[in-house]
């Protein structure tokens, strides 16, 4: 009978995972802030290319969609920022009983679903926004 793979405590440097994931994480958030306005930008920089999108019937739509990325992603990071604070100040200063908002700090921190629902959404957005323009400019 085969033994299960059971992964031991020091099969995994826990310390270079979350490295890692802070650097790809950081990367992430600053390719899609920069695509974000950079995209935006570079579409209206080109005459050609700014007459056909500024008549465009989906001008407002591909707008709203790189602001709406844009936005997504400066508010998890504040939520982010907020709550890693929270919890840092939590571990120096321990409080006798965890109140409602200890338990949610502590909640949000532990979720990383959170942040890769918040980057898909963002890269949807993104994409749509990218094929839109793309049409526009392949009229």
């Amino acid at each position: 009978m085969a033994e299960p793979d059971v992964i031991k405590p020091l099969d995994i440097e826990a310390d270079k995972s979350f490295e890692a994931y802070r650097d790809y994480s950081k990367t992430l958030r600053t390719w899609f802030i920069a695509y974000g306005i950079g995209g935006p930008i570079l579409f209206v920089s080109n005459k050609d290319i700014a007459v056909k999108v500024a008549t465009a019937p989906e001008k407002s739509t591909i707008t709203y969609l790189f602001l709406a990325g844009v936005i997504i992603q400066i508010f998890i990071t504040l939520l982010n920022k907020w709550s890693n604070w929270a919890a840092y100040s939590l571990s120096l200063n321990p409080p006798m009983r965890l109140g409602k908002r200890d338990k949610l700090i502590i909640w949000f921190s532990d979720q990383c679903w959170i942040d890769i629902l918040i980057d898909l959404l963002t890269l949807i957005v993104f994409v749509i926004g990218t094929m839109m323009t793309l049409q526009v400019l392949l009229r």
